[in-house]
């Protein structure tokens, strides 16, 4: 039999570029880029960047820049841009022409989405301080030496009081490494799930070698909430002066408190479940407001 050598070059040219267009969004592509102030320029660390309802994510470094690997991604896919302070930004996937490239965010000033307070209209109650939250079973968090925007916490329960968070406090197994850094968020709840921050900057606190219960100040944050919400901690970043694994492991405690709330990159959806497990729990203070 005698072949057609165009005829069938041209049927295998359009094989391969039919196999290229559905396969093509499901490789490994590696973007990155800086993220910065729109009006200072100044760099933003620490925002969370990722895919929208997808398990890939990462937050910036120090100096604004990020790398993100995108796995089983399609064109139409949007790559999200997030920090407390600054107005979300979105992208589509088929939108970003190069592997490098910059973001802008703009800040924004918004009121409290849970509740504002005018500290002058309220008494202290000074007897009243306790801790309310949860002990819950062993949690493991790790990543490398910066975070991927992962969070996980508890509900933090409230019968209708005003209450201010003095302390947050949480159980580690042993800090092994020089530091880790924690930012900590605070959310509104619908549908048993964290629905949208209360804060309006960032809280971070740092947890250092040889501590395994970290107990830090935030009363000056001004967190202030009247009804259930969800506290949850997230691993930034880990500094070591060692060369080691940068496993975090949460102690293990009596639990009386077993469902946690897990989110396993910046843009991922919310879960819920028994495992992994954390201890936290928050000193308070009641308010009352002047009548």
């Amino acid at each position: 039999m005698r072949i057609n050598l165009s005829k069938w070059n041209r049927v295998v040219l359009f094989l391969i570029l039919f196999t290229l267009f559905f396969i093509s969004p499901t490789l490994a592509q590696v973007i990155k880029g800086n993220v910065i102030n729109e009006s200072t320029q100044a760099p933003l660390a620490y925002v969370h960047i990722g895919v929208l309802g997808k398990n890939l994510g990462t937050i910036s470094r120090e100096d604004g820049s990020f790398e993100l690997t995108l796995k089983d991604t399609g064109p139409n896919d949007t790559l999200a841009f997030s920090m407390i302070g600054f107005e979300n930004k979105r992208m589509a996937l088929k939108a970003i022409s190069e592997n490098f490239f910059q973001v802008k965010l703009k800040a924004v000033s918004y009121k409290l989405s849970l509740i504002t307070i005018s500290k002058s209209k309220l008494i202290k109650k000074s007897e009243s301080l306790k801790k309310i939250g949860a002990k819950s079973s062993v949690s493991t968090m790790s990543g490398g030496n910066m975070g991927w925007g992962g969070e996980i916490g508890i509900k933090i329960r409230n019968s209708g009081k005003l209450l201010k968070a003095r302390k947050i406090n949480f159980k580690l197994n042993t800090v092994h490494s020089d530091s880790v850094l924690f930012r900590v968020n605070f959310y509104t709840i619908k549908n048993d799930m964290p629905k949208k921050s209360i804060l309006d900057k960032e809280i971070f606190v740092k947890a250092y070698n040889g501590e395994t219960w970290v107990s830090r100040e935030i009363g000056h944050e001004g967190v202030f909430f009247e009804e259930d919400v969800i506290v949850t901690l997230e691993t930034v970043r880990i500094w070591s002066s060692k060369p080691m694994g940068t496993a975090l492991f949460f102690k293990k405690r009596i639990m009386y408190e077993s469902k946690v709330y897990l989110k396993e990159s910046s843009m991922a959806e919310w879960k819920t479940g028994e495992d992994p497990k954390i201890t936290l729990n928050l000193d308070v203070e009641k308010y009352k407001r002047k009548k």
